[in-house]
């Protein structure tokens, strides 16, 4: 019996992760510039639902490895448009875990299908290492591989027990790259254009705009959280921008564009730091702007010790002739991004994701806008945070000569950080109460029910879709009913819990079987009784919350659910009533898309207004019964029945 409810079946792969298996077991980085990540390009789109990964190189990935999915890029936005960016629904910015399952030279196939989706150009596919424990010595640090426009930019590992960290973890210029400075002849004249000819303007620093980077690319406007470039003649770039706003360069609208802000949840996704645009310059003085920071994502069971995480902005760089010439400098590069979650105790030096500084020259210039943090440690924890905007560069001039900001702490330049004060959730896997495993369900709309951490939500899926979410009470109860029908046939059911973005492992599956529709029962009134109300009602058994379609003759039909017992009913309403008649009740389940189930057995009364109700009986028999004449031969002939259409 058990086998005819196994059916293959593989649930996306959310994020039940949490701390990892431990699978590299005790890390110990001891020398400066340690990588212990792995990136490769993603090379072709792939949707949510797929397990194959299209790459330049799968075999830096063995089976077994844990992966991390990241869209840097490929946002659409005009140049120049400053409005704060949000990434809240879209796949810029998105993250997603998955466990290799096999590898070769271009391809990756994982376990489970992904939740997300993924485009390229933009994506990469990190390798993530899953310690037990993890040492980082004083004087040594783990460090990003810097962005190239298709993979680096992030460090990326899990621990499941201590991070004892005395050095450094630094993904500071690892983010979105600084536009290059551009030297051309003095032509006399002022540029004024948001996108400007290769020659007319320092670059734009790169952004989350996808294939806008470089020498095509050029003039004061920013994209998206990239800096504008510094426009002819010898205007400073602008800085780039991510939880807060890049600056303006100095002078007028001829200076670069400050990078716009981003918006989202730091809990699901994450972004590199814009970078700062190019100066422009006519006689070899001009600076590149600067890279923003890159990202730094951390889940430990615990952190301790003095040392620091920092994904900074870079300084841009002074005039190549300081202040005594008039070419423009680069824009500060912007803060990034750091996400922190321990389960136990935190504490460490700081962690910093800060803008750089404009480059100093004659004009001045304009600086990083802050990144984004997220730390999550138990209240007592001892981990503080800057997210500070880059200042202008210095100036010929009193101050900043209009560059911003003028101040880090300024709030529309300063990032953003979010601190919870509890630990990182480790929430059980649900159990279902109902349906139990291996069981035989009528009904194709049913309750789904069972246990979960209270307060959590529960994801439920079916064959491996999702299906339904539900809220587990302060009891740790759920339940849940299908919003449409399900087909008949095996099916299985698995679960996650989930609460700030983390989920449990999946519940152990439950194996059920849908059976086809059933064949409903009518028990009131009693075959061949004759009613004396117009409005009768019309009750029976069926599946247990079932649709049920009713018909009396051709002239009534409506529909009604079963209760969880398989009773249903129906009273003919007044604006229904019925006439002296024959009548034939039927009755079939039926589902939502309008199909339905084999006949009930029709039950034949009458209605006669003028007698109570009663069998019908005349004489007896040659054995000295009561002889029964044929019931509706009786009525035709005494009651001289006839029929009329029905209200409806």
């Amino acid at each position: 019996m058990f086998a005819m409810f196994v059916c293959s079946h593989v649930s996306a792969e959310v994020d039940t992760f949490s701390l990892g298996s431990g699978r590299q077991g005790a890390g110990s980085i001891t020398g400066a510039g340690t990588n212990v990540n792995s990136y490769t390009a993603l090379t072709a789109n792939v949707t949510a639902g797929s397990s194959n990964l299209t790459v330049s190189n799968g075999t830096l990935f063995a089976p077994g490895d844990l992966i991390m999915l990241y869209q840097a890029s490929g946002f659409a936005a005009a140049s120049g448009d400053q409005s704060t960016i949000d990434l809240s629904l879209s796949s810029v910015g998105g993250w997603e875990f998955a466990r290799v399952q096999s590898s070769q030279s271009n391809l990756i196939v994982v376990t489970s299908p992904l939740v997300k989706a993924f485009n390229s150009p933009g994506s990469q596919v990190i390798g993530v290492p899953e310690y037990t424990s993890l040492t980082v010595a004083s004087g040594a640090s783990v460090a990003a591989k810097a962005w190239n426009g298709i993979s680096g930019g992030v460090v990326a590992f899990l621990v499941s027990g201590k991070l004892t960290l005395t050095g450094s973890i630094l993904a500071t210029g690892a983010g979105f790259r600084g536009g290059p400075s551009v030297n051309s002849p003095d032509t006399g004249s002022e540029c004024t254009g948001l996108d400007q000819a290769p020659t007319q303007g320092g670059q734009k620093g790169e952004g989350l705009v996808s294939g806008r980077y470089g020498s095509i690319s050029t003039g004061s406007g920013n994209l998206a959280n990239g800096g504008g470039g510094g426009n002819c003649r010898t205007f400073a770039g602008g800085g780039g921008g991510n939880g807060g706003m890049g600056g303006h360069g100095a002078g007028n609208l001829s200076s670069g564009y400050g990078g716009a802000v981003i918006d989202y949840s730091g809990l699901d996704h994450l972004t590199f730091g814009g970078g700062g645009g190019g100066g422009h310059g006519n006689a070899g003085g001009e600076t590149s702007g600067a890279s923003g920071g890159g990202i730094v994502f951390i889940r430990a069971g615990q952190l301790e010790g003095g040392g620091k995480v920092d994904a900074n902005g870079i300084d841009a760089l002074p005039s190549l002739c300081g202040t005594s010439c008039n070419d423009g400098a680069g824009g500060g590069g912007a803060g990034g991004s750091i996400y922190l979650r321990t389960v136990g105790s935190a504490t460490c030096g700081i962690l910093n994701a800060k803008g750089g500084i404009g480059g100093s020259t004659f004009q001045g210039n304009s600086a990083g806008g802050g990144g984004r943090i997220v730390l999550q440690a138990p209240s007592g924890s001892s981990c503080p945070v800057s997210v500070l905007a880059g200042t202008c560069g210095t100036t010929a001039f009193n101050g900043c000569n209009n560059a911003t900001p003028a101040s880090a702490t300024d709030p529309s330049y300063a990032g953003v950080s979010t601190i919870f004060a509890t630990p990182l959730p480790q929430l059980p896997a649900p159990i279902f109460v109902s349906p139990s495993e291996g069981s035989l369900v009528s009904s194709r709309r049913f309750p789904i029910s069972g246990t979960a951490s209270p307060g959590a939500q529960v994801v439920v899926y079916l064959d491996g879709a999702q299906l339904a979410l539900a809220n587990a009470d302060n009891s740790g109860n759920f339940s849940t009913t299908p919003l449409s029908d399900l087909t008949a046939g095996p099916h299985v059911l698995t679960a996650a819990a989930t609460a700030q973005d983390v989920y449990s492992p999946l519940s152990i599956p439950v194996h059920f079987q849908i059976t086809s529709f059933g064949t409903p029962v009518i028990t009131l009134p009693s075959s061949r009784q004759i009613l004396s109300t117009s409005t009768p009602t019309i009750s029976g058994m069926a599946d247990f919350s079932t649709l049920i379609d009713v018909k009396l003759n051709d002239l009534l039909r409506v529909t009604v659910t079963s209760s969880a017992t398989g009773v249903w009913t129906y009273t003919v309403t007044e604006g229904q009533a019925l006439s002296n008649g024959i009548y034939i009740a039927t009755a079939q389940e039926k589902g939502t898309d309008g199909s339905v189930g084999p006949p009930s057995a029709p039950v034949t009364f009458a209605i006669d207004l003028g007698v109570s109700a009663a069998p019908i009986k005349v004489g007896c028999d040659a054995s000295g019964r009561a002889a029964v004449l044929p019931w509706a031969l009786t009525l035709l002939s005494g009651l001289a029945l006839r029929r009329r259409p029905l209200p409806s």
